[in-house]
């Protein structure tokens, strides 16, 4: 089954809930508090070591945010 982690005010978390949501997708969801630090603890950091959201975790893989350096 798919793991999402995201955020209610992350508008790249709605996105994929959508997606998945039309797809018929059953996914587990675990909504992270960014306020509290969620992105910042060691279990996290093991998902994505860039502490951000969204985070679509498969069986074997592993679908994270890449972070690209503006021109």
């Amino acid at each position: 089954m798919l793991k999402l982690y995201d955020s209610r005010f992350s508008g790249n978390s709605w996105k994929i809930r959508i997606l998945l949501n039309q797809l018929q997708k059953p996914f587990e969801r675990h909504t992270l508090d960014l306020e509290s630090g969620e992105t910042k603890t060691n279990e996290f950091y093991k998902l994505n070591r860039f502490n951000r959201i969204p985070v679509l975790q498969l069986e074997r893989y592993v679908f994270k945010p890449v972070h690209i350096p503006p021109l």
